[in-house]
């Protein structure tokens, strides 16, 4: 009989009732990011790495500093921090940058070639760092 009191709620005396009192979570919106890194002008896929952030995983050899870099520039991989006061050489061995999916539920569509690939990592930080 005390099972059935406590089973509806109900406490006697001496006797705990559980109450779940934690709000449920609200899952995070996703980052997912598919990035590719080709020689020359036109977009190809030399090498590829996926990123996965909350939590950092994927094949990037770098996912905990990468998604921090893309959660500084709040998904807007233009604004990644990059590697400020980098120098490299003038040579000229362009390589272009692509990266698409969403980061924190936000689509993401990015695209951008460099000099070489020092600026690129001088703009993009370990991002693009595979």
């Amino acid at each position: 009989m005390t099972t059935a009191f406590a089973l509806c709620g109900l406490a006697l005396p001496g006797h705990a009732t559980i109450v779940n009192t934690r709000s449920p979570q609200v899952p995070q919106p996703s980052t997912e990011l598919d990035l590719t890194i080709s020689e020359g002008l036109e977009p190809g896929v030399t090498r590829a790495r996926t990123l996965r952030c909350d939590p950092p995983s994927g094949n990037h050899p770098y996912p905990e500093t990468a998604c921090y870099d893309v959660a500084v520039a709040e998904g807007d991989l233009a604004r990644l921090p990059g590697e400020p006061g980098k120098v490299c050489s003038g040579v000229y061995k362009p390589v272009t940058v692509s990266a698409l999916g969403e980061w924190r539920g936000i689509p993401v569509r990015f695209e951008q070639s460099y000099r070489n690939a020092c600026k690129m990592t001088a703009s993009t930080g370990l991002v693009f760092g595979f």
